[in-house]
């Protein structure tokens, strides 16, 4: 949650360092670990790591040589909390990465499987006090631009400054100055790295009575509210008292409410095949509106429940968008298709459901879409309406609002945006927050963020700059200003593990921050190849199979996805909208020779190269102006007409390791196969529970099963499929983590995997 008080000035804060009369500190390697101040150096300089990360790690260092339980751990750790599991899976993992292995290659923090964890290293426990040169550190001045405080400058003035005497003073700047590298500087950073986002998270929201404008002066501040839960579509009450959200696991759903500032939860709606969709409160924070429907339903009905739990009352049946409520709490707004269904509709009810009135009939081939938000005078519904003509264009999303008495449409926003999500207007009424995506940034870092909307000037501004990404459906402002959002972000690297799927045969093989997610293509000659981010950028870069000798080998276009490799490890093939329409091209596996792969003027962005190397099937994505036609169409890959393999829906080929058949994901997510060339069917599979399907189903390297992605309680795994019908079974077993893509190498032996830890609060 953070406020919207945009108005308030930079302040000197004052950091003070408490001095230890004694302190202990553990040595292991090259390795310190202060235990009273939970900071860990490496050859004398701070890692960047939170305490509750080294309050970890001290555990188990307190108890080296011991098999410490996870439920002991857990205890130590976070005494007299309740908090999830993850939490202690995401500081064993950082850890570990930044420890690395000890000197003879043994890892520091070892898994005993069913057991729990040791520490292996040889430890010593010396007893120090600070020097006195340690205790004088100079004045700090520190600039700040959005979220980032750079240390700029180190003075001393003749005067012995002790370390409780230290006041950074944060001056507001145009430009981030470089930090200027003098004596004191890392003791410095290291304070600034625990003090500046203690003050950014916990620091009070809470806007001043009568202050809910957003001024071009702005300064944000954060609270946040869960710690580690999967969080889903949240929203809190205009009172800024409760916010609710659901929890999915494993195809069951519960529904929470929580108090802002208190830890515990209570559970609204109990455990729930249905599948829980958008949420908002009454007016006076009495009730929430909510959606839900069956397993596998076509219909989203409407329901509403007490704050607190109670009887859920079904409201309505057949929406297709999170429901506004009126500033009296007596009318609702949604929308639905229009009976021709190619058009959408406004619609305002009683907030029983009775009198349904059509306020808005869109344009023809134009969906509406968003959140609708009305307006705290009633005078104004705002939404988003999505061109169906070109539906995978950039920049095809407006904004806009209805007057709901008079039905007079006005424009809200003179940019065009890739996506638009849901809205909630200002206290004053003099915006408008949304979470979206500006036209041609759907593929960077700046994508999915929170912005202001000026209703008077119509031009939106940016208000998050953390470097996450926001969830589209989750959003809620309270009437004195407070924000609530659900940042995101995921972590990703490359590993290599046995292709049988022992997870101890699993080993890091990348440190970035983004690797593979996007695409991996093993090489013949045991290379693979990868796409990783670097700020906005999506690249292809190679790297040997242990891990070194990574390199970038392509730079134009800066954005690329879906990777593919040849049979013959001689090109790569990937997706790129640097046009605006997603291409598909081609290039040598060094970067040079880069050309368009086909001549077809349809979207298309998912490829397979069949074996031979003569043709690539790809998805071929046509928007006839209600909808977007995914069909499959096979290609020469010298140039050539196209074939067309399937008419109905269907997305993510990969050819067989014969070339004679082809994969691909239909609708409600089954998968199918059918033969090459004429594209008859041969089998159609109902997945595992719970499949991650947007890379589709790749075939083991024996050709006699699909293996794809399936992520249950939080953790991600590959299940296998077998041609021969029978059931599926798990080729992996992790028991943490997430994977988000993966491949087989060229000689079917190992199994390359994108896999890393979400964050989402």
């Amino acid at each position: 949650m953070m406020s919207s008080d945009l108005s308030s000035k930079f302040h000197q804060i004052n950091l003070n360092m408490r001095e230890f009369s004694e302190r202990r500190v553990f040595e292991f390697e090259n390795f310190q670990l202060d235990a009273e101040n939970l900071l860990l150096f490496c050859d004398g300089e701070q890692l960047p790591l939170t305490p509750k990360v080294v309050a970890t790690l001290l555990a188990l260092v307190e108890r080296h040589g011991e098999v410490v339980t996870k439920d002991d751990l857990m205890e130590i750790v976070w005494p007299d909390t309740q908090v999830e599991e993850g939490n202690l899976t995401q500081n064993l993992y950082i850890l570990r990465k930044a420890l690395g292995s000890s000197t003879d290659g043994v890892p520091f923090i070892e898994t005993l499987r069913r057991r729990g964890y040791r520490f292996s290293a040889d430890v010593s426990l010396v007893q120090s006090r600070p020097r006195k040169s340690e205790s004088a550190l100079p004045p700090v001045t520190v600039e700040r631009k959005e979220n980032i405080y750079s240390v700029v400058d180190w003075r001393r003035d003749g005067r012995d400054v002790s370390a409780d005497s230290i006041e950074p003073t944060l001056q507001p700047v145009e430009t981030v100055a470089g930090i200027v590298r003098r004596g004191w500087i890392y003791p410095a950073l290291a304070l600034l790295s625990v003090i500046i986002p203690g003050l950014l998270v916990f620091a009070m929201f809470r806007t001043p009575p009568g202050r809910a404008s957003l001024n071009a002066g702005s300064e944000l501040t954060f609270l946040q509210l869960t710690d580690g839960r999967d969080v889903n579509e949240a929203t809190i009450s205009a009172n800024g008292a409760y916010f609710t959200y659901h929890e999915t696991d494993t195809g069951v759903s519960r529904m929470w409410v929580q108090q802002v500032g208190h830890s515990t939860a209570v559970e609204v709606v109990p455990a729930t095949t249905k599948v829980i969709l958008s949420k908002t409160f009454s007016p006076d924070g009495q009730f929430i509106y909510f959606l839900a429907a069956e397993k596998d339903a076509a219909v989203t009905s409407l329901y509403r429940i007490p704050t607190l739990g109670g009887v859920q009352t079904k409201i309505l049946e057949d929406l297709h968008s999170t429901v506004a409520v009126s500033p009296d709490g007596r009318q609702l707004a949604f929308t639905r298709s229009a009976r021709d269904a190619k058009r959408s509709e406004i619609i305002v009810a009683d907030s029983n459901g009775a009198n349904q009135q059509t306020i808005l009939t869109g344009h023809e081939r134009r969906l509406i879409w968003g959140g609708l938000a009305w307006s705290s005078d009633g005078n104004s519904i705002a939404f988003g309406e999505v061109d169906m003509k070109n539906p995978t264009d950039v920049g095809n999303c407006t904004i806009s609002a209805i007057d709901p008495k008079s039905k007079i449409v006005r424009e809200l926003s003179v940019d065009k945006w890739d996506n638009c999500g849901r809205m909630e207007w200002t206290p004053d009424g003099n915006g408008l927050l949304f979470i979206g995506t500006k036209h041609r940034e759907g593929l960077t870092t700046r994508r999915d963020q929170l912005f202001y909307l000026s209703i008077e000037t119509k031009e939106a501004r940016r208000l998050t700059t953390d470097g996450n990404r926001h969830q589209g459906s989750s959003l809620g402002v309270t009437r004195e200003g407070a924000v609530l959002i659900v940042p995101f972000n995921r972590s990703s690297q490359l590993w290599m593990m046995d292709a049988r799927g022992d997870s101890n045969t699993a080993r890091q093989i990348t440190t970035g921050q983004g690797d593979g997610r996007a695409g991996i293509a093993p090489l013949p000659d045991g290379r693979i190849g990868y796409i990783a981010r670097a700020g906005d950028a999506l690249a292809i870069c190679t790297v040997n199979a242990d891990g070194t000798d990574a390199r970038q080998i392509s730079a134009e276009p800066g954005q690329v996805e879906e990777l593919r490799a040849s049979a013959a490890g001689n090109y790569f093939y990937f997706s790129s909208r640097a046009t605006g329409k997603p291409r598909l091209l081609r290039s040598k596996v060094d970067g040079s020779d880069l050309v368009q792969a086909l001549d077809d003027e349809s979207f298309n962005v998912d490829s397979s190269i069949s074996t031979d190397g003569n043709w690539i099937a790809y998805n071929s994505a046509i928007g006839d102006g209600d909808s977007l036609a995914h069909t499959l169409r096979l290609a020469p890959v010298g140039g050539g007409p196209f074939v067309q393999l399937t008419n109905e829906f269907s997305l993510t080929p990969n050819f067989s390791p014969d070339g004679q058949n082809l994969s691909f994901i239909g609708r409600d997510d089954t998968i199918s196969v059918v033969s090459v060339p004429g594209g008859n069917l041969v089998a159609t599979f109902q997945p595992q529970q719970l499949p991650i399907l947007n890379i589709g189903a790749r075939w083991t390297p024996d050709g006699k099963a699909l293996a794809y992605i399936v992520r249950q309680k939080a953790v991600g795994n590959i299940w296998i499929q077998p041609l021969d019908k029978s059931p599926p079974k798990p080729l992996t077993d992790f028991s943490s983590g997430e994977i988000y893509n993966f491949a087989f190498s060229a000689d079917g032996q190992k199994l390359i995997l994108a896999r890393g830890y979400p964050t989402r609060n």
